[in-house]
């Protein structure tokens, strides 16, 4: 959450227990308990959805970025045995797909490193014994798929963090307009006690106030202070 959310959550809960201090005061009005109630259950879905979304399992940058780079490595190695390999045997399928540069694999986005890696992965399997020559065995085709594996597992990772995410942003969304909601039928039913108890009523509109501690006021100048106070 940001600040502004943070500051809102607090109020919330102000209000709350502003509320429930002052019970003896508003018994003629029992649907505020039931609006309460309904405080309570956006604030506890707020609170779980942020906490989630503190401890949600994901990926560093920097690991993404060393399992790219790997896989990046084994596509360049693998995709330059298979492009001399086609020019060798005449195979154009491969002299033409495999003819590709380190910048161009660096270029391209994680959907295009993936499936291109798979179809290199599939070529180099299917023709595993004619390879031998450029240094591919069956031991370093499993380093190689191995760092392919990895990657892959990396991307799920990663989108699988961002749509729980994603997830826990809506339903924190969705909370803080059901507590809007509420809050403007509180406001409603509070002027019930601006004339009949101004102390609850002054009491309440306090704690509906948001502090946004997260802004500060720039500083005047000693000059313009000393003006202003002449």
């Amino acid at each position: 959450m940001n600040k502004r959310q943070y500051n809102k959550l607090k109020m919330i809960y102000a209000v709350q227990a502003y509320l429930n201090e002052s019970r003896t005061k508003w018994p003629e009005l029992p649907v505020i308990s039931e609006k309460i109630g309904e405080l309570s259950r956006a604030q506890e879905i707020i609170s779980s959805g942020n906490e989630f979304q503190l401890h949600v399992t994901g990926i560093s940058g920097l690991e993404k970025l060393n399992a790219r780079k790997n896989a990046e490595r084994t596509c360049l190695k693998l995709s330059g045995a298979l492009y001399d390999f086609g020019m060798k045997t005449s195979n154009t399928e491969f002299s033409q797909l495999y003819d590709v540069t380190p910048s161009d694999v660096a270029k391209w986005r994680d959907v295009n490193l993936v499936i291109f890696l798979n179809t290199l992965k599939e070529d180099v399997r299917n023709n595993l014994g004619s390879l031998a020559p450029y240094g591919i065995s069956e031991s370093t085709l499993g380093e190689h798929t191995a760092n392919i594996t990895r990657y892959f597992e990396t991307i799920g990772k990663k989108e699988s963090s961002t749509a729980r995410r994603k997830s826990a942003n809506k339903a924190i969304a969705q909370a803080f307009r059901d507590a809007d909601e509420t809050l403007r039928s509180l406001d409603k039913l509070m002027e019930h006690f601006r004339v009949s108890d101004t102390n609850l009523y002054n009491g309440y509109k306090s704690s509906r106030s948001i502090w946004d501690r997260g802004i500060r006021k720039k500083k005047l100048p000693d000059e313009v202070q000393t003006a202003n106070t002449q």
